[in-house]
């Protein structure tokens, strides 16, 4: 297994400062270790991060998300649900923005018009 250090695993897989911040946070939590040398076997857990940050989760819900890590059914249920409850937050920002978008399609129509 190889180690490599922040700056290498940085560069090599063009990963943020962030990311390695959580999953530093994560490792301090979970591991009782802090150390600036990373593994191979980190970079599961660092590419879930880097996906949770994606998707717009913030500091506590990634820590929320990775304390379900266990594969049992009610850990499963509860990662679900943070997920679909992003799922849902996402969808409602979309549904507003739609609605914006309408409410500028017809002021524009109405300016062509010449209602307005």
């Amino acid at each position: 297994m190889k180690y490599v250090n922040k700056n290498e695993l940085q560069i090599k897989y063009q990963i943020s400062q962030q990311i390695l911040d959580d999953f530093d946070t994560w490792r301090l939590n979970h591991r009782n270790t802090r150390n600036n040398v990373y593994s191979e076997n980190d970079l599961p857990i660092i590419q879930t991060i880097t996906q949770l940050h994606i998707i717009g989760f913030n500091h506590f819900e990634i820590e929320e998300y990775l304390n379900f890590n266990q594969k049992n059914d009610q850990l499963i249920s509860k990662k679900l649900q943070l997920l679909n409850k992003k799922r849902n937050e996402r969808l409602t920002t979309i549904h507003n923005f739609e609605k914006q978008i309408a409410s500028i399609d017809y002021l524009k129509f109405q300016i062509t018009k010449g209602e307005l």
